[in-house]
C-alpha cells in the first residue's frame, strides 16, 4: 500500500487531499499545527470515522528526516489563505536542518496568483528548504471553493452576505475558481500518471469562472480589470484542465449548504 504525508491536514486543502488519497487505498500520515485546531477541525476528522489508514501527528511532533512515503504534500495555499505567517516561518524551521529528504515525491500546493500575497518571500524560502527532495513539484492552484472553504475568500464572504470591501483583503486568486474535491482529484491523478517534476498550473478550462462566481452569488458584484487579468509564469509550466461535473453555480450551491450546517460554529 502507497503511503503519503499531508501537512495542513485539517485545513482546507490538506483536508481535502487526505480523503481523495484515503479513497485511492493510500496510508496517510495527517500532520498538522495544534494550535490551528478548533472544533472545526475535530469535525472534519469525523467524516474520517474509524479510517485505520490514517494517522495523526502534531507538526511539532513530527520528524520529516526519517519519512519514506511515495507523496509529501505542503499545502502552502493553506498557509497563505489564513495569512499565517508563522506557520510558514515553522516550515522552513522544520526543514531547514534536514539535509536529505529521501525518495519522497515532494509536492508544494500553492496559489496562484493570490490577492493576499504579502507573505510570498516566507512560501519562497519554504520551497527552498525542501529542495534536497528526490522529485519536488510547485502545483498552482487557482481559488479554490467548496465546503470548509475559509471565512477570507470572497465566495465564503458573499454567501454570509458580508460583501468584501476590498477583494485584495480577500485570499483568492483569480481569475479561474475549480470546486475543491475536483481540484484534489486531477492533482492526483496526475501525479500517478507521470514522473516529470515540471511545475503545473491548474485552470478550470472556463472562462472567467470566479467572475462567474462572484455574479452568481451577487449580480451587482465588481471587479476592477488588474484583478481579472490572466498571470503569466515565466518558468516552464504544464496547464492542467480540471474537468469538472459540475457547473460553478452547482458547486457553489454546495458550499452554500454546508455554510447554512455551520451557522453558529465558527469559522
Amino acid at each position: 500500500m502507497e503511503q503519503a504525508v499531508v501537512l495542513c491536514a485539517g485545513q482546507f486543502i490538506g483536508f481535502a487531499f487526505c480523503k481523495e488519497l484515503l479513497n485511492r487505498g493510500y496510508t496517510v500520515t495527517a500532520v498538522d499545527h495544534e494550535e490551528w485546531f478548533t472544533g472545526v477541525q475535530e469535525e472534519k476528522w469525523l467524516e474520517f470515522g474509524r479510517n485505520s489508514n490514517i494517522r495523526y501527528i502534531p507538526f511539532d511532533e513530527w520528524n520529516p528526516s526519517g519519512t519514506e512515503s511515495s507523496y509529501f504534500f505542503i499545502p502552502i495555499y493553506d498557509y497563505i489563505s489564513t495569512n499565517n505567517a508563522d506557520g510558514l516561518m515553522s516550515l522552513n524551521d522544520k526543514f531547514g536542518g534536514v539535509s536529505n529528504l529521501g525518495n519522497n515525491r515532494c509536492v508544494l500546493l500553492e496559489p496562484h496568483r493570490p490577492l493576499l500575497s504579502e507573505h510570498q518571500n516566507e512560501a519562497d524560502r519554504a520551497f527552498d528548504s525542501v529542495k534536497s527532495a528526490k522529485s519536488l513539484i510547485k502545483v498552482f492552484l487557482p481559488t479554490i471553493y467548496g465546503p470548509w472553504q475559509p471565512s477570507a475568500f470572497a465566495f465564503y464572504k458573499l454567501i454570509e452576505n458580508k460583501h468584501p470591501l476590498c477583494l485584495g483583503e480577500c485570499s483568492d486568486s483569480p481569475p479561474d475558481a475549480i470546486f475543491i474535491d475536483d481540484a484534489a482529484n486531477a492533482v492526483l491523478t496526475y501525479l500517478e500518471e507521470t514522473d516529470d517534476d515540471f511545475d503545473v498550473v491548474l485552470n478550470s478550462g472556463r472562462k472567467n469562472e470566479w467572475l462567474n462566481g462572484l455574479k452568481y452569488l451577487d449580480e451587482k458584484f465588481k471587479v476592477t480589470i488588474d484583478e481579472m487579468k490572466p498571470f503569466k509564469r515565466d518558468s516552464a509550466h504544464i496547464s492542467l484542465s480540471v474537468k469538472s461535473p459540475l457547473s460553478i453555480e452547482e458547486g457553489l450551491e454546495r458550499q452554500k449548504t454546508w455554510q447554512e450546517s455551520q451557522m453558529g460554529k465558527g469559522d
